[in-house]
Formats: C-alpha cells, structure tokens, sequence
C-alpha cells in the first residue's frame, strides 16, 4: 500500500472546472485511476488567509509534460501561467518562472491575490502550463481550472490536477467573461524576466 501524497480533482464533464477532491495513490507504479485524456500533472496547494483576505498558492511542481520534440528527445522549458477569474486582466494574472529542459518540473513558488471573503464562491483559477521557447512562439502543455466556491481545496495541502487541452472558451463561456486576446496556443513574453510576485506583462 503506498501512501497517499496527493488529491486529484473530480471534473465537471460539462465545463473543465473542479470543484472538489478526492485522494489518490501515486506511487512506484505511477498514478492509479488517471484520467485517460491527461497531458500530465499540475500540483497546487491553495489556501485563503482571513487576517488579510488574501487568497494564496504554492505552484509545486508537474508530472508527465509532454516532450517539445519526441523525436530528439527534447524537453520543454515549462512554465505556469495563473488567472483569477472571472475577469482576464493583467492584475487578475500570475506566473511562475520557466525551468529549462524538464518533464517534471518543480517551482514550489508562491502566488497571491487580494480577495474578499464573499466573493470566493463565485470565484475560479484557471492554472495554463506553457513551454517557454525564447527564438519561437510559445506552446501551451495544458490546462486546468478549480473553483473556489469549494472549501476543500483551500486547506493548504498539495493536490495534483491533471492537465487538459488549453482551450478558454468552456470557463470564458460560464463566466460570460471577454476571451483572452492571446492566441490559446501561443505566448509572447519571456516569463523569466518578472518576478512571479507581480503581475505579467502583455
């Protein structure tokens, strides 16, 4: 029996958003009951201060990216791109920095948001991993996104999410909120060039 170290989140087929957590096991044999379609693995914790109404996350690390060119055995360079919606506005978005050549990449970096306690419930975090090219455009590795109407997964503890295809339009759809005006496939700044704790740069 291994011990359990993470939490995958349980989807709504019907919008990519997770909104709760159950425990899973991920030991020498890898992960058990993984969803099929899963580009990999993003782990997060996420908390919620009340002395200071601040909602903060610990970008940890990711498991199993998928390789920029299989054939040559090429790494990417991934980094977390991190959006408090609704709402996509550059003060709404955070980053982590890229790590270069890595499939499981760790960050354990610290973002955060000033947030009321009452609008939690109708509140979401869309995490995007993105492949860091400096000569080309970026790629996307994938996505996935949390609601914070569910208080379990404001506790603090690690949990893994797996990874969909970055695409906005089920959230952006949801929250009747503006698409994005970046292309959800592409990204144009060098993620290294800003510290995480302050808001990305268009």
């Amino acid at each position: 029996m291994h011990r359990r170290n993470g939490t995958i989140g349980r989807q709504n087929p019907s919008s990519r958003i997770y909104d709760n957590v159950d425990c899973i096991d991920y030991g020498e044999d890898g992960w058990n009951n993984k969803p099929q379609d899963a580009l990999g693995y993003l782990q997060v914790a996420i908390s919620y201060d009340r002395p200071t109404s601040r909602i903060i996350v610990r970008v940890v690390a990711a498991r199993g990216l998928k390789m920029r060119d299989p054939s040559r055995r090429l790494a990417p360079n991934p980094f977390v791109k991190i959006y408090l919606l609704p709402g996509r506005k550059v003060s709404n978005k955070r980053r982590t920095r890229f790590v270069p050549c890595s499939t499981d990449p760790e960050w354990n970096q610290i973002v955060e948001w000033p947030v009321s306690p009452g609008s939690l419930p109708s509140l979401y975090l869309e995490f995007s991993v993105w492949d860091y090219d400096r000569l080309t455009e970026n790629n996307a590795l994938g996505q996935v996104t949390v609601s914070l109407a569910d208080h379990t997964l404001l506790s603090g503890q690690p949990c893994w999410l797996p990874l969909q295809p970055t695409d906005p339009r089920p959230v952006t759809h949801l929250l009747n909120a503006p698409l994005d005006s970046e292309r959800p496939h592409v990204y144009h700044y060098n993620p290294a060039s800003l510290d995480i704790g302050y808001p990305a740069i268009n």
